[in-house]
């Protein structure tokens, strides 16, 4: 690296998935130790520009606090623009956010962003960078998520406004490069009629009455994207994803949790062409 210039950010691969921890602080995240019980696993699944999901398991700080609910939930994002929440074991779904669409592989590039500091968090080191966006975007302060990649250019962290514990921390390891499952982005026809009610009072991403706050839309890649197309002018949408597991299953069985969210969605689909 050149030390006069800071270093600067790469492409995400243009179809991938790839496991991550939540639920951890980035404090946490320096000690090059196994993951505490309280960590919560996940799961990206992305096509550039495309569709993305998102799964996080039970106990997930973002199906607690923006869902209502203990158990798994997935932030699935379609062919089309919206995100949509899926909940207790796929039986219920609603729109959550309708401009949402999945940003290009590029938009770590092209969003507007400067390099923070570095860090090595388990035992990768890791390059910081701020992206201005939502809130920070409209009042012109210089706060925003903050994306952590390594050495070689693959995602380390994600950092969300607002609170830590939400931060994704990606296991380099489980990356898995190609396109990605058809059945992991179905979506039920009747979900886009289904508003997401409000977050549980005092929640994050919630006020005092339970209406949803600015730091909902903050929760995304996608906000990211979006705040770069204000800054060029273009009128532009991204869209976020997010994925689902189960809490209860170990390690070894993670790979499995991918394998019954299919199985439901064919169950699903069954049951609607009899």
């Amino acid at each position: 690296m050149n030390r006069l210039l800071p270093p600067a950010t790469r492409p995400w691969p243009a179809a991938f998935s790839m496991h991550f921890v939540t639920n951890v602080t980035k404090t946490e995240a320096e000690h090059d130790v196994p993951w505490g019980p309280h960590a919560v696993k996940g799961e990206l699944f992305f096509e550039a520009g495309r569709r993305q999901r998102i799964l996080h398991a039970a106990g997930a700080r973002e199906c607690v606090h923006f869902y209502n609910t203990q158990e798994s939930c997935s932030l699935v994002f379609g062919e089309a623009a919206g995100m949509f929440a899926l909940t207790d074991g796929e039986q219920r779904c609603c729109l959550d956010m309708p401009n949402l669409a999945t940003p290009p592989a590029n938009w770590t590039v092209t969003a507007k962003h400067h390099f923070v500091e570095t860090r090595r968090f388990q035992g990768r080191m890791c390059h910081a960078f701020r992206y201005r966006m939502g809130a920070h975007l409209v009042s012109g302060q210089t706060g925003g998520h903050i994306y952590w990649q390594d050495l070689e250019g693959l995602p380390c962290a994600f950092e969300f406004v607002g609170d830590d514990k939400l931060a994704w921390f990606f296991d380099a390891g489980s990356l898995k490069q190609g396109p990605q499952d058809d059945k992991l982005f179905h979506v039920p026809t009747s979900c886009s009629s289904n508003r997401c009610p409000p977050p549980s009072p005092g929640s994050q991403g919630g006020d005092s009455k339970g209406h949803r706050t600015g730091g909902l839309a903050q929760r995304s890649v996608a906000t990211v994207v979006d705040a770069a197309a204000a800054q060029r002018g273009g009128g532009g949408e991204a869209r976020g994803s997010e994925v689902e597991a189960d809490r209860q299953a170990g390690p070894s069985n993670f790979e499995g949790l991918v394998d019954q969210v299919v199985g439901l969605v064919e169950a699903q689909s069954s049951m609607t062409t009899r």
